[in-house]
């Protein structure tokens, strides 16, 4: 299991940007800055602030830029620059902002990119060690992103600290820039939206990057590893064979199949699978969000998932205009 690092002990760590490259090893470490050098002879010297510093994996230490957005801002000073260069930066205050929230102990050390869950239990009962719902963003690079109609949009190229860059097409690409807040979740092989295509065709189809005021309603305080997708073993169906014995359907073929309440209602279709929620999608134009605990699963059928729950019931507790924070979610499990 991968511990805090303190800032102390950060010293002569490599250093790697969201985009994955290498940027040097930390030299010293400062106040409000981070002094990393690269190269051996003709040395680059970078002076970071930290809150840009994201993460550790036990070897490399994780920073929220890229590689073009360090050399933009910080290559080849020779000292570091005063604090108040920051005051004015927008975009740092937010970065700091989120951090301070998110990493109370932040000014001891840099906290574990991944940690590590034992609790999880296997149909046989015992212990099953699986890596915490989450996959760095640098991590998505050259992933396939997948709309929620189910079409691929392309490939991630880039990420930012807001958005990230999507090209599709061999000869003529097309370039989306979309928030972050609208990736949802991550398989191992696809990352997946909560928009259409065509939704992201129309509003976030683009040439260059957005601006700060472009992104005033697109930002939010979404976490900086994207969720897994639930891999556990899948929901029971009772077989047709003589023996009449309960079949087990992976997670993924209940994608879409229609979901209906205890009082015979049908409430829409599985939208996504998260590793304790059905997250269900009713209406095309009228849009409406069920985040149902998988609790409250009765039965499937091979057509219908059949819940325990009324429809009444269910549209008063579990209905939601945005995806509940890891409180919420909590919150509605212990219910």
């Amino acid at each position: 299991m991968v511990v805090n690092l303190s800032w102390e002990k950060a010293k002569d760590k490599k250093i790697k940007s969201v985009d994955d490259r290498d940027l040097g090893k930390i030299k010293n470490v400062l106040n409000h800055f981070v002094e990393v050098e690269k190269g051996t002879i003709g040395k680059d010297h970078f002076f970071i602030p930290k809150y840009y510093f994201d993460s550790y994996d036990g070897d490399d230490v994780w920073i929220s830029l890229t590689e073009n957005q360090v050399k933009e801002k910080f290559e080849n000073q020779d000292h570091p620059p005063s604090s108040d260069v920051f005051i004015d930066d927008v975009s740092y205050q937010e970065r700091k902002a989120y951090v301070e929230k998110k990493y109370p102990n932040f000014n001891q050390g840099i906290y574990p990119r991944y940690e590590k869950t034992e609790n999880l239990n296997s149909t046989a009962g015992t212990s099953v060690s699986k890596q915490e719902m989450g996959v760095s963003w640098a991590e998505l690079l050259n992933k396939e992103v997948k709309t929620s109609d189910d079409k691929e949009v392309g490939k991630i190229k880039s990420v930012a600290q807001h958005f990230v860059e999507v090209e599709e097409g061999l000869l003529h690409k097309d370039r989306y820039f979309i928030p972050k807040k609208y990736l949802k979740e991550y398989d191992g092989e696809h990352v997946y939206s909560s928009l259409s295509k065509e939704e992201i065709e129309s509003k976030y189809e683009r040439d260059s990057p957005p601006l700060e005021s472009d992104l005033l309603y697109e930002k939010g305080d979404y976490s900086e590893l994207i969720p897994f997708m639930a891999k556990e073993p899948g929901i029971e169906v009772q077989g047709e064979n003589k023996s009449n014995e309960l079949l087990n359907v992976p997670w993924e073929e209940v994608i879409h199949k229609k979901v209906k309440a205890s009082d015979d209602v049908d409430v829409g279709d599985v939208d996504r699978v998260g590793n304790d929620v059905l997250v269900v999608r009713d209406g095309v134009v009228n849009v409406h969000m069920y985040y149902i605990p998988k609790k409250h699963i009765e039965n499937y059928d091979g057509s219908y998932i059949w819940l325990k729950l009324p429809s009444t019931l269910l549209s008063a507790k579990y209905e939601r205009k945005t995806e509940p924070s890891p409180a919420e979610l909590q919150l509605l499990l212990d219910e």
